[in-house]
């Protein structure tokens, strides 16, 4: 065969096969139905939105029962900043738990207390709910209450929100723990001292105890009175992070993150503090202290979390 009749005859082949071969081609059909993202949450816990007559606002609280609750009840858990630190308190409890031949965890039930706005920080919020009441001092920024409601707020707790777990789970009314950090921490701070009667366990960590330009640190001795007499026993730990005064290594030690760090002096004012409450000598007063070397004030939020449930199992 010639080149040229070559050449037309396969010409003419794939002019009449090209039709042929794309029939042959599969046709790609996606078998993938349609979705639909919703808002996720978490296995096995529960919710409830809870109006406070106390406070006049509205709570989202989260619950998970981790365990069989024991005879005498569960040990509760009262975790603040509920929509940020819940998912962890919950999963650590729950961690424990199924190894608790290695680590002698105990049943628990973790409560998140937050609010029902979709944001897992409510910084208004919590600086009206976790705050003592005592009047402001210096510059208050608009967003910022000029005074704290802490008291409403545990009475929320205590009036509101207790009433309500008993009417769904069986829990121990003589054990039962607060767990917050940084403004989270001052209002647990603030019940031990305040308030000793609402809880056995205080979970404390890193609380801002440079705010209202330091107003904690110069309480009068008659501000300890009610923790002194009330004599049932007080279990505390107390925690702050290396780096929430030292600058970090991603932090300029000339800079001005480094400059406000040292301002807030938050290790020396946290360990003074636990230092006062040591020198009270109250026999019914165990507390324990830990700085956490190489941690910020966001990664000792974490450590504290972990290691405060697992202080629960020291009973």
């Amino acid at each position: 065969m010639k080149l040229i009749d070559f050449l037309a005859a396969s010409s003419l082949a794939a002019l009449f096969c090209a039709p042929l071969a794309a029939q042959a081609q599969p046709k790609l059909v996606s078998n993938q139905a349609a979705v639909t993202w919703q808002a996720a949450t978490m296995p096995q816990a529960q919710q409830i939105l809870l109006p406070s007559k106390q406070t006049g606002r509205t709570y989202r609280i989260q619950t998970l029962a981790v365990g069989e609750a024991p005879a005498q009840g569960y040990q509760t858990v009262f975790v603040l900043d509920g929509e940020m630190m819940f998912p962890t308190a919950s999963t650590a409890a729950y961690t424990y738990l199924n190894h608790a031949r290695d680590n002698g965890a105990k049943p628990l039930l973790v409560v998140g207390i937050g609010y029902d706005n979709g944001q897992l920080l409510d910084i208004p919020m919590r600086s009206l709910d976790y705050t003592p009441p005592m009047q402001a001092k210096g510059k208050i920024a608009p967003s910022l209450p000029p005074k704290g409601e802490a008291d409403l707020f545990l009475n929320m707790i205590e009036q509101e929100l207790i009433p309500q777990l008993q009417q769904k789970y069986r829990i121990n009314s003589q054990k039962s723990a607060i767990l917050g950090h940084s403004y989270g921490g001052v209002l647990a701070l603030y019940a031990l001292m305040q308030r000793p009667e609402m809880f056995s366990h205080y979970i404390i960590s890193s609380p801002s105890m440079w705010w209202n330009e330091g107003s904690l640190q110069h309480l009068p001795d008659s501000y300890f009175t009610p923790l002194l007499q009330n004599k049932q026993l007080k279990k505390v730990r107390m925690t702050v992070g290396e780096y929430e005064q030292a600058p970090s290594p991603h932090v300029d030690a000339n800079g001005e993150r480094a400059q406000i760090l040292a301002q807030k002096q938050m290790v020396n004012k946290v360990e003074d503090m636990g230092m006062r409450l040591q020198n009270l000598q109250a026999a019914h007063l165990q507390l324990e202290q830990e700085r956490y070397a190489g941690e910020t004030h966001t990664g000792a939020m974490f450590r504290a979390t972990l290691d405060g449930i697992k202080f629960l199992y020291q009973d």
